[in-house]
This record gives structure tokens, C-alpha cells and sequence, in this order.
């Protein structure tokens, strides 16, 4: 009985944050502004009271925190990497709080080190109410014809989608046709996951841009008039604009992208005109920053990003590493909210098998992600049965100790054809741009697939 009323009690925090949201969309640019600052002034003094890294922040530099009322005040406190919090991620944490019930996402790893953010459970419900208006704008653009029909997420078998739809089952009471949502392994080809389409038939696909960039490529050469009247919505990476071109134009499905970061959740999401990315700025703080560190109010920076809803690794001006485009630009949807007009984000390398398929990148990092000895890497894939791992170990870790687990994982994911060079190294320097691309193929793609550049958004 205990475990149902909390079931209940989640439910209606929940339902409660959907209505917060939606209102949000409408709300005016004051509205908005009061907003951000009543959550973040209660942020910066949880974090100055409870948080170990912001209270010695505080104290060393003579901050008061009650002085960190607005975005602009953010300038004052210094920016945080993927680096700083990892190297001692419990100093970002509230003192005297359990990880019990809280939630562990993994981030992608992009600047070679990947790391752990935990979400407590309330900030989390939040966060789940808050953005079904993103699954309003899903199910306004669904074909009428497919109403009922499960939501399918292409993903990793561990990936983040699955630990969510397992949060949602475990903590929520769900309607019959949220509980029947389908994942299908991204690790599967690109033949079994279409016909698992057709056969599902379901009114949103949730996947990466690498998966879609897959997913066309072998329509392109095998099935170049196939019909997918269905919602791609994606995530995490950026995609090519020809790949959503081919989709919309020859394939008849409708493209809805977010701009999301493991730490911070959804900070930028499309809605129904699919022209720009509205910020969630109910969600986020996020400053768009020149080389200077300075706000800028229109044009291209560095995303400096505040989570305002967890409360158990707390970020405050953090670098998830990309740069994008605000934009003055009004959307016809009518929002208040600031707007995005691109994303320069995080591109995952293909690789090519010696069959002639393309592979995602997690063939490669899901071997080496949580490998113990492994400080930094980078695959680079020469020739189609060539490639060379380079390695930065940890003091003590050695390469014989390693080399079984890791031929035995290139096997088994990219065949016994494949043959991988070892190279250690001192370091792998991270581009100014602070993406390091963890898997990169020299080798062309089948069928001319043009190279990936950066996701357009707002160009008609």
C-alpha cells in the first residue's frame, strides 16, 4: 500500500509540472524573467548552505550568495568543466544526502573522459511534467492514423532512455499506452530496426542523429522510396541537414530535434514550426558566452549552462563544450522564451564494417567507456579492416593487462576482419572547441553519403 501512494503521490507532482509547463510556453518575457530568478536565487543559496565546492567558493572569494539573483550575476562565479567535476564529482553534492532513489545518467563522454551525474528523484518528476509539452508537440505532428500506437525508442540497450522509461514504471502510476513503449537495440542493422518500424508501426521514434544518419544511408542504397510517415525526434548529437532533408522530403516523416546534455537534461527543443530551438529556460540557465566570457544577447558563443532542477550533482555555469547561434528571431508559435537558430554540438564518427554497413560509435566507446585504467582515448578507424586506438593509461595500468578485454570486445562488435593497433600515449589534447571526437573513420561512407556538418535550424 505504501509503494502505491507514493506511486500516486509522484503522479500528481508530475501532473503538476505539466500544467507548470505548458503555462510556461505562453508565459510573458517578465513572467519568465521572475521565474529564472526566484529558482536560481534558491539554487546558489542551497548550493552556498549544502553544496562543498560552491560553500568554499563562496567563503574564499567573499560572495554573497544572496547577490546571485539574475543570469547576468553568473559572471561573478567561474565556469566548471566535465574535467573539474569528474576528477571529484562528491564535492558537487549535498552533504549528509543518500544516493538512494536518485538516478545515475551517463554523459557521452565527448571530451574523452566520461562522467556520471546523479538526478534526485523530485527534481527529476519535475523535469518529466515539465517537458511533456515536448510530447504535445510529438503527437500534434503524428499521423491521426497511428493515435494509440506505441512511442519506439532506437537506443543502446543501456542507454538513457531505458534508465527513464525504468524511473517512469517504478515510480509512477502510467497510462496503458505510456507503458507500452518499444526499445529497440541500436546495435541491431539497419534491415532488422526498419522492418521492426513497419511492424510496430509507431507514432514517434526517439533515436541519436548517428542512428538516423545510419538508418538513411542504407534507405538511400537499398530502399530509396520507402515510406515513413512517422515523428523522428532526436537528440544528443548533431545531424546532417541533408539526412533530415531525405527524411522529410523523400520519406514523408517529420523531423523534431532537442538540444540536450547528460548533465543538464533538455535545455533547447523544437516546437510544431520546427524552425528554432526554444530554450527551457524553466529547466536551465543558459548563458550564451563570447571568447571574453561576456552575455552575449543575439549571435554565436559557448553554451555556460545552470541545472535549476537537481539537487544532487549541482552544476552552476557549466561548459558542456558546445557553441550555438541565439537568435532575435520571433517563432510563429508566439513563445517568449529565447531561441536557438543552431547547434554546433557533439558529431559521433561511423564506422564502416568490411561488409559495407555503418556502425554507430557506441560499438567502440561501450568497450572502452568504463574500462578501469583507461584515463583518455581515441579511435581512429584508417581502412576498412584497419584501425589504431590510442590511449591515455592511468599510473600503474598497463597495455598487457588490458589487451585481452580489449581484442575480445573488438571481436565480438567489429569482427575478427578488423585488426587494431595499440598506442599509448601521454596525452590526447582537446580541441579548443572541447569535443573530442572519440571515434573517427577515414574510410568512406557507402552509397556517397556527404560528410556531417553541424544541424541548420531556422533556414527554411
Amino acid at each position: 500500500m505504501a509503494r502505491l501512494w507514493r506511486r500516486l503521490y509522484n503522479s500528481w507532482q508530475v501532473a503538476r509540472a505539466v500544467r507548470w509547463g505548458r503555462a510556461f510556453e505562453r508565459a510573458s518575457r517578465d513572467e519568465i524573467d521572475a521565474y529564472v530568478e526566484r529558482r536560481l536565487s534558491a539554487l546558489v543559496q542551497f548550493a552556498a548552505e549544502r553544496v562543498p565546492y560552491y560553500r568554499d567558493l563562496f567563503r574564499r572569494e567573499g560572495i554573497d550568495p544572496r547577490e546571485i539573483r539574475i543570469p547576468r550575476d553568473l559572471r561573478r562565479l567561474p565556469t566548471l568543466d566535465k574535467a573539474m567535476v569528474g576528477a571529484e564529482p562528491e564535492r558537487f553534492m549535498p552533504e549528509g544526502t543518500s544516493l538512494e532513489g536518485c538516478v545515475p545518467i551517463d554523459t557521452s563522454g565527448t571530451t574523452g573522459r566520461a562522467t556520471t551525474t546523479w538526478y534526485d528523484l523530485p527534481g527529476l518528476l519535475e523535469r518529466v511534467g515539465r517537458t511533456q509539452r515536448q510530447r504535445d508537440k510529438q503527437r500534434l505532428l503524428a499521423d491521426p492514423k497511428l493515435a494509440g500506437r506505441p512511442k519506439m525508442y532506437i537506443c543502446q540497450p543501456t542507454g538513457t532512455p531505458v534508465k527513464w522509461e525504468r524511473v517512469y514504471r517504478e515510480q509512477l502510476l502510467l497510462p496503458e499506452r505510456r507503458a507500452r513503449s518499444v526499445v529497440v537495440s541500436g546495435f541491431r542493422p539497419p534491415e532488422e530496426i526498419l522492418a521492426r518500424i513497419r511492424e510496430v508501426q509507431p507514432r514517434v521514434i526517439a533515436t541519436s542523429g548517428s542512428m538516423l544518419e545510419i538508418l538513411v544511408a542504407y534507405l538511400r542504397r537499398y530502399d530509396p522510396e520507402a515510406e515513413l510517415p512517422y515523428v523522428f525526434t532526436y537528440s544528443a548529437e548533431v545531424l546532417s541537414p541533408w539526412v533530415r532533408e531525405a527524411l522529410e522530403q523523400r520519406h514523408g516523416a517529420k523531423v523534431l530535434s532537442s538540444y540536450t546534455a547528460g548533465e543538464m537534461g533538455v535545455m533547447a527543443y523544437e516546437c510544431e514550426h520546427r524552425r528554432l530551438l526554444h530554450v527551457a529556460e524553466d529547466l536551465v540557465v543558459l548563458r550564451v558566452c563570447d571568447e571574453r566570457g561576456e552575455d552575449l544577447v543575439a549571435g554565436s558563443g559557448e553554451v555556460v549552462a545552470t541545472n535549476l532542477l537537481n539537487r544532487q550533482t549541482v552544476l552552476i555555469n557549466y561548459r558542456p563544450g558546445d557553441r550555438v547561434d541565439l537568435t532575435r528571431e520571433q517563432c510563429p508559435c508566439g513563445t517568449a522564451l529565447r531561441s536557438l537558430a543552431r547547434v554546433d554540438g557533439r558529431v559521433s564518427g561511423l564506422i564502416v564494417s568490411p561488409r559495407g554497413e555503418l556502425l554507430l560509435a557506441s560499438v567502440v566507446v561501450g568497450i572502452l567507456r568504463d574500462l578501469p585504467g583507461i584515463l583518455r582515448y581515441q579511435f581512429v578507424q584508417e581502412a576498412v579492416s584497419e584501425a589504431r586506438l590510442r590511449l591515455v593509461l592511468a599510473p600503474g595500468a598497463t597495455l598487457s593487462q588490458l589487451r585481452p578485454t580489449l581484442d575480445a570486445g573488438f571481436q565480438k562488435n567489429l569482427g575478427p576482419e578488423v585488426n587494431v593497433e595499440y598506442e599509448v600515449v601521454e596525452d590526447i589534447p582537446v580541441p579548443p572547441s572541447g569535443k573530442l571526437q572519440l571515434v573517427v573513420s577515414k574510410v568512406p561512407v557507402p552509397g556517397g553519403v556527404e560528410e556531417r556538418g553541424p544541424e541548420q535550424h531556422g533556414s527554411g
